[in-house]
């Protein structure tokens, strides 16, 4: 069932873009799960990924007689988008190794400059072998941007670039990282269900 998924998609976020719609009951998600988003799960598989996601304190459990109906919970803070990267990447189930590859080719992507070790540890990741330093040019360029950005870089903090490419495994990682830049658009604009579905890619997959 889960091919159905969208690239960069997990259940938890389409389970998530149903609820912004409404609370609904466990038979009400599995209908509106089945279309139109094609995922066709057993009730009692869907109570128990629900009750998981209330226990981690993304749901609310409410007892309305006969059924339990569940709602998004309300944040107490926003998410950066640090945050939601990271979330993306880490949903993909890679090695730390290429999730931390993957996310500073997201990130690369996205601000078109080198990636700090500090915006890495606001993600959740740490420096592995194999990315690239930045010349002292291109970080004390990159640096300049903080200059009026809430986030402030400690002083010497050394920048990275994605891997340099290399054949195929070069075009997997800027694929990947095209797909965690599209999932996050298609979600934030609640668009996912507009997307034609494929299945989930991996890095090194066969």
């Amino acid at each position: 069932m889960f091919e159905e998924l969208e690239k960069g998609q997990t259940l938890r976020d389409v389970i998530m873009e149903v609820l912004r719609q409404g609370p609904a009951s466990i038979s009400q998600l599995a209908k509106r799960l089945k279309e139109p988003y094609n995922l066709d799960l057993h009730r009692l598989a869907l109570a128990g990924y629900l009750k998981s996601l209330a226990d981690v304190g993304l749901l609310e459990e409410r007892e309305i007689p006969p059924a339990k109906v569940y709602a998004l919970r309300p944040t107490q803070s926003t998410p950066t988008l640090y945050d939601a990267i990271a979330r993306r990447v880490r949903d993909l189930g890679l090695a730390e190794p290429e999730a931390t590859k993957l996310i500073v080719q997201v990130l690369h992507d996205l601000f078109h400059r080198p990636i700090f070790r500090e915006e890495l540890r606001r993600a959740g990741f740490d420096v592995v072998s194999g990315l690239r330093d930045a010349t002292a040019d291109e970080r004390q360029a990159a640096r300049r941007l903080f200059a009026k950005s809430p986030l402030r870089l400690p002083f010497n903090d050394p920048a990275y670039l994605p891997p340099t490419p290399a054949g195929d495994e070069g075009h997997e990682l800027r694929d990947a990282a095209r797909g965690v830049l599209a999932a996050l658009v298609r979600h934030e604009f609640h668009a996912t269900n507009l997307a034609q579905t494929t299945r989930q890619a991996t890095l090194g997959a066969p």
